[in-house]
């Protein structure tokens, strides 16, 4: 049923409105480009300050300042970059399908949203930063690694997410682009992102459109409600094996996770808390 305003105009169903739609894509969209102008403010600043350190000290002197823990490494011997970072067996290098929702040991939360946990498949650590990192070699390990990336998108903790994104985003030019763009919208837009407090997040389900050992493009089916009202939303991810785990591969850099409204989640696996 629709209502009209004072000036006697339809009104939208909170359903449809821009509005609603980019609040709750905000949660894990928006995110990420906040935190990725972050990281490369706080990457700037950091350089800035070592430069200047470097430049007044004398060559027997050590400069000092912060000190940037880096993402785990897969560096090593034993490590050519196709094996678990962190040991996860059950790799599948060729082309797969994934038709079933996979098991779950249990779904555990960040938040108010809830995320999967499966020994098998991952996540099969946690950085010292505090984000979940490790997913196995699998169409599964993908389809894990793509909804842990829709939780953990909505930290509100600035340098965990930081922290995460430095890990979870392939080392591509792409992710340098995307890092810049971010960095000069934020500048040009000084009213901020959006409150996103009141908006609840679930994953509701998924599609494995593709996989072939290499990459994966996992269609995640997610739920957002807020103030009483619900939308559906799918968010598709792709996903490159890269030093022994799934990360994030941005194509775009204007849209690095391809968004769209649905009208239902019907045609997807069902896969949720």
């Amino acid at each position: 049923m629709s209502t009209s305003d004072s000036t006697g105009a339809q009104g939208r169903s909170p359903l449809t409105r821009p509005g609603f739609i980019a609040a709750t894509a905000l949660v894990v969209v928006i995110a990420v480009v906040a935190a990725a102008l972050a990281l490369a403010n706080t990457m700037s600043s950091r350089d800035g300050r070592q430069d200047t350190a470097v430049a007044g000290e004398s060559a027997s002197t050590e400069a000092t300042g912060p000190v940037e823990i880096p993402p785990p490494s897969t560096a090593g011997p034993d490590h050519d970059g196709t094996q678990s970072v962190c040991g996860l067996e059950g790799e599948v290098l060729g082309t797969a399908d994934l038709v079933e929702a996979p098991d779950v040991d249990s779904w555990d939360y960040q938040g108010t949203t809830a995320y999967p946990v499966s020994a098998e498949y991952g996540p099969g650590a946690t950085a010292d930063a505090g984000y979940r990192y490790c997913f196995q070699h699998s169409p599964e390990g993908a389809l894990y690694a793509a909804a842990n990336a829709v939780v953990q998108a909505t930290e509100a903790d600035e340098e965990k997410i930081e922290s995460w994104l430095t890990y979870f985003i392939a080392d591509t030019p792409e992710r340098d682009e995307f890092i810049s763009q971010a960095q000069a919208s934020a500048s040009s837009d000084s009213s901020g992102t959006s409150d996103t407090s009141g908006t609840r997040l679930q994953v509701a389900g998924f599609n494995l459109m593709s996989y072939d050992g290499a990459t994966a493009r996992i269609d995640m089916a997610v739920t957002g409600s807020s103030g009483g009202q619900t939308v559906n939303l799918s968010a598709v991810y792709e996903l490159v094996w890269e030093e022994g785990d799934w990360k994030l591969l941005i194509t775009d850099p204007s849209e690095p996770v391809s968004f769209a409204q649905l009208p239902h989640v019907a045609g997807y696996t069902v896969w949720k808390a």
